[in-house]
């Protein structure tokens, strides 16, 4: 019987003409993508025996690809489900989490931060995007660009790492959310979509099987799955944070809680700014296929001040102070989120009538979702 890699390796070279990313290469530079995948299919696990109402055990397979545009998928491929991420997403989001703690307001009680320098961006280029920029046109690092982008304080620099790690994670539990929420399988049988993307590529879309499904119809559905996914990934790293025992990244279960807590609330609401950059860069029509970026962050804002205070103390003070980490990076980035704006939006009208409603419309794609949804009960 084939490995979960040989599987996913054959899915990436016969569906996506693409190359698996072999983590296990003995490279330096595999180390953590090695330990990201290693630690989310500890986390797959616990999907274990899991079912849906027709029997289907739920099966899954997480994967680098060796594609260097930064991007995640759900798709399924020979009865088992395959969640992969892009080389260039995790490389973008560790450019980018170093680059916040290079900043010296930010998270400013973590190690020395007054040594640090707040640099801008090289080359105006978003953090997160720079280094695929250069890579694709056959540059190389050196001393400079280090000097820019890594964080001064070694403490500092372990900790982006750390950021890392938890905000790829969520993009995993995104995608896991994507296959045990039922959403492949709807996309599937409706004719909706080839594949989930993290940022949508409109040639994966394909006409609904079903007529009375139009344009403005197949992207209402295809939102509410990306909140119902936002959703249950932030819920799952959530929980990892306040649950004993189940942080399997031994230095980051070695903080404090909520400084654990802190980082993986900040790194769930900063992929949602990283997204938009990711959809402007690749030239991809985002709003047929995901909401804006920005209704995304109050998707998971509105999610946080629902089922978090129930689990953390003083709950609005900790997701206060997340916010105003937006600002210090603001400060190098004009075009990042800015906290006074981001809190006094929550009660926007437009923002809630539109979450609102995508909500309920949702509650009217469950009779269709329910049968194909996994559960270990």
């Amino acid at each position: 019987m084939a490995s979960d890699f040989e599987q996913f390796r054959n899915y990436a070279s016969t569906v996506l003409k693409a190359k698996a990313f072999e983590t296990d290469s003995g490279k330096e530079s595999a180390h953590l993508f090695r330990a990201s995948l290693e630690t989310t299919q500890g986390h797959i696990n616990w999907t274990s025996g899991a079912k849906n109402a027709h029997g289907e055990i739920f099966r899954l397979t997480p994967g680098f690809l060796d594609i260097y545009q930064p991007n995640a998928l759900a798709d399924r491929h020979n009865g088992r489900f395959i969640i992969a991420m892009h080389s260039a997403l995790f490389v973008a989001i560790t450019e980018f989490t170093m680059f916040c703690f290079a900043q010296r307001g930010f998270f400013s009680d973590i190690g020395d931060a007054a040594i640090e320098t707040s640099p801008t961006p090289i080359n105006d280029r978003p953090p997160g995007l720079w280094l695929i920029d250069l890579t694709n046109t056959g540059g190389r690092v050196n001393a400079e660009h280090n000097a820019r982008l890594i964080p001064k304080c070694t403490d500092r620099y372990v900790m982006s790492i750390y950021l890392a790690l938890l905000m790829a994670r969520f993009v995993w539990m995104h995608e896991l959310a994507h296959c045990f929420n039922g959403h492949v399988g709807l996309i599937h049988d409706q004719g909706i979509a080839i594949r989930l993307y993290e940022s949508q590529d409109p040639q994966t879309l394909i006409g609904f099987s079903r007529p009375s499904h139009n344009m403005a119809d197949r992207s209402k559905r295809l939102h509410c799955l990306e909140l119902d996914a936002d959703q249950s990934a932030l819920s799952s790293s959530m929980r990892i944070q306040t649950d004993d025992n189940l942080e399997n990244i031994v230095g980051i279960a070695e903080l404090d809680k909520q400084t654990r807590q802190r980082l993986m609330l900040f790194g769930s609401y900063a992929m949602t700014w990283l997204f938009e950059e990711f959809q402007v860069y690749l030239n991809a029509q985002g709003g047929e296929t995901h909401p804006l970026p920005y209704l995304r962050l109050h998707g998971l804002m509105q999610t946080s001040a629902k089922i978090l205070p129930a689990h953390i103390n003083n709950f609005t003070a900790m997701d206060a102070e997340v916010c105003s980490q937006f600002d210090f990076v603001r400060r190098s980035i004009p075009g990042f989120y800015e906290s006074k704006s981001v809190l006094t939006d929550r009660a926007h009208p437009k923002i809630v009538d539109e979450l609102g409603g995508l909500s309920e419309f949702f509650q009217g794609m469950l009779p269709d979702l329910e049968p194909l949804q996994f559960s270990q009960k």
